[in-house]
């Protein structure tokens, strides 16, 4: 049986990101993810050649781009 937690490794992004995280398996349906930081969103992508979020406990993203959050 799986986690209901998934460890996610960030490869990239800005200074202070951390370089692990523990998130909810059901937050990582597909390959993308964001992550709110400071007054914006870091957004990472699955590394390919992962195993699917399903089956395995731990995932790789990789940093692609910073968006802000409108006001």
């Amino acid at each position: 049986m799986n986690s209901p937690v998934v460890d996610v490794i960030l490869k990239g992004g800005p200074f202070g990101v951390p370089n692990e995280l523990q998130l909810p398996r059901s937050s990582l349906s597909g390959n993308d993810l964001k992550i709110q930081w400071g007054a914006g969103y870091e957004h990472f992508q699955r590394v390919e050649g992962d195993d699917p979020v399903d089956s395995c406990d731990r995932q790789t993203f990789r940093w692609i781009a910073r968006t802000k959050i409108a006001e």
